[in-house]
Order: structure tokens, then C-alpha cells, then sequence
């Protein structure tokens, strides 16, 4: 299945919201970022400000989007690194300036060094018309315009040169519109659910006593890698048997073993639009009775929670539904007696945004609303039974309440033990 770029329209009309929410005489500036050094001469695997991505679709390092706005007309400019061709041959391909135009949609794709130049130009002449320039920057801590510089020096920066400027921060405002989804963006969810989905059924497949967890975290990622050189949306976890009990279970090098389970959390990126999905496996392909109730019990909340999605509801309001339902069903098994002690066995958030980044950043306490997507993540960790279980699905909240656009996925104890029936 092949997804489209994002058009010129979509990526134009996120643009001119933004510029829509902020003042006249201003200018927003946001960077691509840096490499950030692993070693002497190695660097580690960039990853794009994903704010910028998001406004230009650049997936390029040392690039600038500068967007200025005045009460009669805005104007939008893309800098990017020279074409040098002796380079590539070291480093590999750079956009030249006709791809950059037919990817980000804009017109003014200039040269990276010519930068500083054209922002002073263009801030003389809003400073000519205007006693009060803005200046919109990401302040996120850790994004970096060169190796020492970041935009939060950058704000110093312009605050000690020029007395005529207000540095706001555009974060709150990128993220605002980023909550709700495009019908093109939701298509790029589906299409890593899709992957990941594939990659998870190898897993199974593969699941047997005597491997270690990283035997099975492998077989995932290069089914990833298989499908198209795609790259884990996370740090893939997979925790056998008391591992389980930690919720990012860190170093995946336990030995699987027989009469007990694995869960996996993992994702998978599709041009950076990430899915999230947990699952919980018996690894020699049966679910014994204590096993089958905790997880029918996690199930059974994922479902219900689920169930609950609709527009106007709070991810808080889910939540307090989740320890509610946990408390219920502990206390009909007697694994505790009061609602105090739920703590000791569940003891995380039920559900956050996706979308650009796993945890997409959000307003917790906002009400949702169509295009929001968010995961639905009960889980139970049991040390004394050396268990623990997490079912995760990735929900698109709609007008009418939900879709469960993981549902493809089987989580159900029949299915599972079916599909691992089959292994060889």
C-alpha cells in the first residue's frame, strides 16, 4: 500500500492557521536541527524537529522556515543547505531547490547561508512599519540551529541586540493544530499500523521457549526493515516473564521460558507518523488459567475503555474509568481488598496523543475532539506471578465516537493461541 506525500494545499493551508493565531509584524522562525556527535567523526541518526516537518515536510537537516506576517499580507521562506555535489559522494543526497519547492510547497526556497542576511532585511522592514516586532520561536530545550546553538540562545540572542522585539514561543500553537488529525495524516497511521501489524504476526511465529528477548525484538525490526527500511517508532520492548513487571523494560536480553508470557510494546514509523501497539504473548503458545484471567481482565479494560472514546471526554476522565475498573475486577479475585492498592499493580497513564511522536505532545485535560488520535493502554503488573500485561490500541477519535484503527491486530486469547498453533 503506497501513501501519498502530503499536498502542496494541506501543507499550505497548516501555514496559514498557524499565521492566522499570531499577531501582525511578526515572524516564525523554526529549524530543522542538527546532527548531534556520537563520536570523533560520527554522528548520530538525525531526526527532524518534527514541529518543522510538520510545516514544510523537509526531512533535512540545517534548514529554516521563516514566515513573516503583517496586516496586509504574509510572506514564507525555505533555506536550505547548497547542492554540493563533491560532498555527496561523502554523505549522500541533499535536496536540491526544485525538490525542496515540490515537497514543502513553497515558492522562496533560498540557500542556508543567505539566511541571516534576508532575516535582518526582512526585520528592518517590519521595524520601518511597526514599534514592536515578534518573534515566534520553538523554545523546546533541545532544539539546536547549530551544535552550541539553540533556540533558546537564539532568544537571548535577539533580546540583548535589538530593543524593538518580543520572543514568543509558537510551540503551544504548532501543537494545538498537530492534536487533530488530516484525513492524509490518518492514512499514514493506518499505513505504520499496517506494518506493524505484519512485523507482529513474524513475531508470533517465531515465539518459542530457550530464545532470549532480543531474538524476538530483532525478528520485529527486520520484518520493519523488510517491508520497506522502515524504522521503530521506539526502542522496541520485549519483556518475558517477570520483565513484564517493568514498564520500559530497558535491555531486552532475558531467556524466554517455558509456562510463561511476553509483552511487547513497539511501533513503527511511516514517513515519521508512528504507531504504538502493546501485546501479550504466552511463549509456548498457550495461556495458562491464572495467565488467561489477569490478561482476559486487561483485555476487558482495553475494550471498555475503548468503548468510552467519544468526543468531549478527557483522557483524565478515561483514566479515573481505568482505576475504577481495575479496583473492581482485583477485588472480585482478591488481589486486593482495597482501592489504595491498585497502585502496587497498575501504575501509568491509560492514554496519550500519537502522531508525529509517540507520545505526540498534548493537552491532557482538553476534551477530545474528531481527528485527535490517541493510544488506550491498560496494563497490570503482577511481581509475585512473575506477570505482567498491557493491551495497546491506537484509537481515532471520530463525531459519532470511535474507530479502532489497530482492530486488525488480534489480541483476543483464541486468536493467539490459533495463529501460534501454526508455528513449525
Amino acid at each position: 500500500m503506497i501513501v501519498d506525500y502530503f499536498t502542496k494545499e494541506e501543507l499550505e493551508e497548516r501555514r496559514n492557521k498557524l499565521l492566522e493565531n499570531i499577531e501582525d509584524f511578526s515572524i516564525v522562525l523554526l529549524f530543522s536541527g542538527v546532527p548531534k556527535m556520537e563520536t570523533a567523526d560520527e554522528e548520530y541518526y538525525f531526526s527532524v524537529n518534527r514541529n518543522f516537518y510538520y510545516l514544510s515536510q523537509i526531512d533535512q537537516a540545517d534548514s529554516v522556515l521563516l514566515m513573516v506576517k503583517t496586516p496586509v499580507n504574509s510572506e514564507k521562506y525555505l533555506f536550505i543547505k547548497q547542492f554540493d555535489e563533491k560532498k555527496e559522494r561523502w554523505t549522500g543526497k541533499t535536496l536540491k531547490k526544485e525538490e525542496a519547492c515540490q515537497l514543502s510547497g513553497l515558492d522562496n526556497v533560498l540557500f542556508r547561508d543567505t539566511f541571516k542576511a534576508k532575516f535582518k532585511m526582512i526585520l528592518e522592514e517590519l521595524h520601518a512599519n511597526a514599534s514592536k516586532v515578534n518573534i515566534y520561536l520553538d523554545l523546546e530545550p533541545e532544539i539546536k540551529i547549530d551544535t552550541e546553538f539553540s533556540t533558546n540562545s537564539a532568544k537571548q540572542f535577539l533580546l540583548d541586540k535589538y530593543d524593538f522585539i518580543e520572543v514568543k514561543d509558537v510551540y503551544g500553537l504548532i501543537i494545538g493544530q498537530r492534536m487533530v488529525k488530516s484525513h492524509a495524516e490518518i492514512q499514514h497511521i493506518k499505513e505504520a499500523i499496517r506494518i506493524t501489524r505484519n512485523a507482529l504476526d513474524e513475531v508470533m511465529l517465531n515465539l518459542r521457549p530457550g530464545l532470549y528477548e532480543y531474538h524476538l525484538a530483532s525478528v520485529f525490526e527486520y520484518s520493519l526493515r523488510k517491508q520497506g527500511n522502515y524504522y521503530p517508532s521506539f526502542n522496541t520492548i520485549a519483556a518475558g516473564g517477570e520483565n513484564a513487571t517493568i514498564l520500559h523494560h530497558p535491555i531486552p536480553d532475558g531467556l524466554l521460558n517455558d509456562r510463561e508470557c511476553i509483552l511487547f510494546d513497539l511501533g513503527c514509523q511511516y514517513r515519521h507518523y508512528c504507531s504504538d501497539i502493546s501485546r501479550d504473548y504466552p511463549i509456548n503458545g498457550k495461556f495458562d488459567e491464572k495467565q488467561k484471567q489477569i490478561y482476559q481482565i486487561v483485555l476487558d479494560c482495553n475494550k471498555y475503555i475503548i468503548s468510552k472514546i467519544q468526543p468531549g471526554i478527557t483522557i483524565k476522565e478515561l483514566q479515573e474509568l481505568t482505576i475504577k475498573f481495575f479496583c473492581e475486577k482485583l477485588k472480585e479475585i482478591e488481589l486486593i481488598k482495597d482501592d489504595s492498592e491498585i497502585n502496587e499493580y497498575y501504575f501509568h497513564n491509560v492514554s496519550h496523543h500519537l502522531g508525529l511522536d509517540t507520545h505526540d505532545p498534548s493537552y491532557r485535560e482538553k476534551p477530545l475532539e474528531p481527528g485527535n488520535i490517541i493510544t488506550v493502554e491498560p496494563g497490570l503488573y503482577i511481581r509475585q506471578l512473575k506477570m505482567g500485561f498491557r493491551v495497546e490500541d491506537d484509537i481515532l477519535v471520530t463525531v459519532s465516537g470511535n474507530i479502532n484503527l489497530s482492530d486488525s491486530i488480534i489480541k483476543e486469547v483464541k486468536d493467539i493461541e490459533k495463529l501460534m498453533s501454526t508455528r513449525r
